[in-house]
């Protein structure tokens, strides 16, 4: 089965198909829309907040995704915003996982890291 793409072509691999069966019965299609869903929600309010259309749409998208917005957004900005923040927290978090792997038997260490 050969497709083109652009100017070359390739062959697709014969399990392609049972590997896009498999990804959709684990569920990972549903992630792959919610991250479009999120990437296109987040577009859109920061394109509004830019053009000066308020901020009305970037309250939503914060408040109903509250946890992407606390694990990843909000530490990029405190990091972008106090470089030394994230100096400082890479001179605590980097021996404490040191520490933590010395300390704790190997079977915890699996649950924790």
């Amino acid at each position: 089965q050969q497709q083109t793409y652009g100017s070359g072509s390739f062959h697709r691999h014969p399990y392609a198909d049972m590997f896009a069966d498999v990804w959709r019965e684990l569920g990972v299609h549903d992630i792959e829309d919610y991250i479009t869903r999120v990437g296109s929600e987040f577009t859109r309010a920061f394109q509004t907040a830019a053009t000066g259309g308020g901020l009305v749409e970037a309250r939503a998208f914060a408040s109903e995704h509250r946890g992407l917005v606390l694990s990843t957004i909000l530490p990029l900005a405190i990091v972008a915003r106090y470089p030394a923040a994230g100096i400082a927290a890479l001179r605590i978090i980097g021996p404490a996982f040191i520490i933590a792997s010395r300390i704790f038997p190997v079977q915890m260490q699996w649950y924790l890291f």
